[in-house]
């Protein structure tokens, strides 16, 4: 089976991806996704509710006062801007799967600090070893030479807010009940899976950027 991790659709503040259009997509190539939207379920949960509990694992992308985790698995919406801890808490009590995205990446304001990835790393389940927005290929270097040296899961993501980013990190592993997060784990613990990675083209930053100020003005215009 073939997994899309780390997506996100409109729910996102910085994403025109609607529901449907996310759909055919993942039909044409043919890959389940985990959809990680910022600081919302909601768009997750548009998924699975329209195409079945199997079309999607259901993600959020976190915003702490420390930076950005991934969590999965979820049935509650994680409230952002919390204390690490006080969200990582939050997140185990739903029993979910943490993953720290974009680690090592010079460019990326929202990532995880540094200390504190170091002192809670005990906390975290996998580290995401490629961001295909990630611009350096080094900073992705230092996030699998992390998860090695840390003995940690490792997973890449195409961090796609476009849709022409679907193809740029696939994954490829056994077959597993998707629904069943035990199953998950041990698609990435038996060590056999295969990763199809590329990098982004610097256009789509661009584009994000704006897309990110046109729904921010939309916002305030309606306030």
């Amino acid at each position: 089976m073939k997994l899309l991790f780390h997506t996100h659709t409109y729910y996102s503040k910085d994403c025109l991806i609607g529901i449907e259009q996310f759909r055919k997509k993942c039909m044409q190539i043919d890959v389940i996704p985990i959809i990680t939207d910022h600081n919302t379920i909601k768009g997750a949960l548009e998924y699975r509710k329209k195409y079945g509990s199997r079309s999607c694992i259901v993600g959020e992308e976190i915003m702490t006062r420390q930076g950005e985790i991934i969590a999965l698995y979820l049935n509650k919406e994680v409230k952002p801007y919390l204390d690490i801890n006080e969200t990582l808490n939050l997140c185990k009590k739903q029993n979910a799967v943490i993953i720290v995205p974009h680690p090592f990446d010079r460019l990326r304001t929202s990532k995880l600090d540094y200390d504190i990835l170091k002192k809670l790393k005990h906390r975290m389940d996998f580290i995401e070893i490629h961001n295909s927005r990630t611009m350096y290929d080094v900073d992705n270097k230092r996030s699998e030479h992390f998860a090695k040296k840390n003995n940690k899961l490792t997973i890449i993501g195409a961090d796609a807010h476009w849709l022409m980013e679907f193809k740029n990190s696939i994954i490829e592993c056994k077959d597993f009940d998707i629904t069943k997060r035990h199953q998950f784990l041990e698609a990435f613990r038996s060590g056999k899976v295969l990763y199809t990675n590329k990098k982004s083209s610097i256009i789509v930053h661009a584009l994000t950027k704006i897309v990110k100020i046109f729904k921010l003005n939309k916002l305030i215009s309606k306030k």
